[in-house]
């Protein structure tokens, strides 16, 4: 007897539930690409035009995820994109320490679940409404997380990043990370100095807490 699709047996409940999660999280999308486009108009970010290209087609991904997960009554699909987001920021944080007990957790369910589901052959495939998720929402959430800037102004002195797409080396503006530059402070509270960033060196000036100039030597 062959199974059904995914999308006759869900539960009105469920959908809405779906619906609910696909409308805030496109929401949150279509503002990750918005902000995007706006760091991309300020130098401190040093950020590249593929940068918000890339926003814009996660931000796509995420709708069309939604839209299937909506569709098909399937709330959990948001579960995909958590735990890999999670599992990745752990991961910089904290190490191995974090990935490596959700890979365990991830195997135990996976293994309980094929022992108590029977494998019964489906008629059809679908385009999984999870992984569509995952590949919107987790690179659209590491690009706007780790976005930098180069140089952030502060009060007590000048802090330095290196932005993701520094270390994506050859797919931005070019390889390497953020370098450390060196600044020094006057009465003004006027910080200069200069930074290296994608293999070009920029020059800076902070008066107090703003950028009031930064250029490519």
């Amino acid at each position: 007897m062959a199974s059904q699709p995914p999308t006759k047996g869900a539960r009105p409940a469920h959908q809405v539930l779906a619906g609910l999660l696909a409308l805030c999280t496109s929401a949150l999308a279509i503002l990750s690409a918005i902000l995007l486009g706006i760091w991309w108009g300020q130098p401190a970010y040093v950020m590249p035009f593929w940068v918000v290209l890339a926003g814009g087609l996660c931000a796509a991904l995420t709708g069309i995820g939604g839209v299937l997960a909506t569709r098909r009554g399937q709330a959990t699909s948001w579960l995909a994109p958590t735990v890999t987001l999670a599992a990745l920021l752990g991961f910089l944080v904290a190490g191995t320490l974090v990935l490596l007990p959700v890979i365990v957790v991830l195997l135990l369910v996976a293994n309980h679940r094929g022992s108590t589901v029977p494998a019964t052959p489906r008629p059809r495939r679908h385009v999984s409404a999870g992984l569509v998720l995952t590949l919107g929402l987790v690179p659209l959430c590491l690009l706007v997380l780790l976005r930098g800037p180069v140089v952030d102004c502060m009060p007590n002195g000048v802090d330095e990043g290196s932005p993701i797409w520094m270390w994506l080396g050859s797919l931005g503006t070019g390889a390497g990370i953020a370098g450390t530059g060196s600044s020094t402070s006057s009465d003004l509270n006027q910080a200069t100095g200069s930074v290296t960033a994608g293999g070009a060196t920029y020059s800076f000036v902070c008066v107090g807490p703003k950028l009031a100039q930064f250029a490519k030597q």
